[in-house]
């Protein structure tokens, strides 16, 4: 989450100071790139990541499954970013990751369909408590042969759940991409154009081609 609205953030420069804007957005792009972005190993490479502690120590890390497709949309990385207490970072703090995900999905919804930031006064959720349980599924989006603008093999497109508002996201390098959704009816748009109507059943797979 953090990496992905990194895109999205500015830079108080009153506050820090120690690294330029463009050694920080390096950064941001590296780890996007580096841990996030699929497309190395769909090209047959096998991913080995390390990160430092703050002990100057290189540890192995290793993503699951949601943590690798969970995609956040540009509208919900624009609101929190831009308004304070729009998300409680809180919340998701020491979870599971089907619990991180059944809260973010419920925060995603919230912050788009709302825009309402939480109270100053609110306590954020504890560890032990549970989201409502959210079905979701597992879409696969090939783009490649899709007509329109690329950025470095970054394809846009925006889905639409079904009487939900608009999300814009952004393919792997490669204009493929993995993601968890919740289950439902969908619309799916690429350059502004409605490419597909399909339907993700929970618990399964959904494999897409636009061209």
């Amino acid at each position: 989450l953090l990496v992905r609205a990194g895109n999205f953030a500015e830079l108080d420069t009153e506050r820090y100071d120690y690294l330029s804007i463009l050694e920080i957005r390096n950064i941001f792009d590296n780890l996007r790139i580096d841990v996030f972005d699929q497309s190395f190993e769909r090209r047959g490479n096998k991913q080995q990541i390390k990160l430092t502690n703050c002990e100057g120590k290189s540890e192995p890390v290793s993503l699951g499954e949601i943590s690798r497709n969970l995609r956040y949309p540009d509208e919900f990385l624009t609101k929190i970013t831009s308004t304070a207490r729009m998300l409680d970072l809180r919340d998701f703090i020491g979870l599971g990751e089907v619990e991180f995900q059944n809260r973010m999905f419920a925060e995603i919804k919230r912050v788009i369909d709302s825009g309402t930031p939480h109270a100053s006064s609110r306590m954020a959720m504890a560890t032990q408590e549970r989201a409502e349980e959210i079905p979701t599924g597992m879409l696969k989006i090939n783009l490649e042969k899709a007509q329109t603008w690329k950025n470095e093999g970054m394809t846009a497109f925006r889905l639409r759940k079904e009487s939900s508002q608009w999300k814009t996201y952004h393919s792997d390098q490669d204009n493929r991409i993995v993601m968890h959704l919740p289950a439902g009816a969908y619309y799916l748009k690429v350059g502004g154009i409605l490419r597909k109507t399909f339907f993700l059943i929970a618990g399964t797979q959904l494999d897409l081609a636009v061209e």
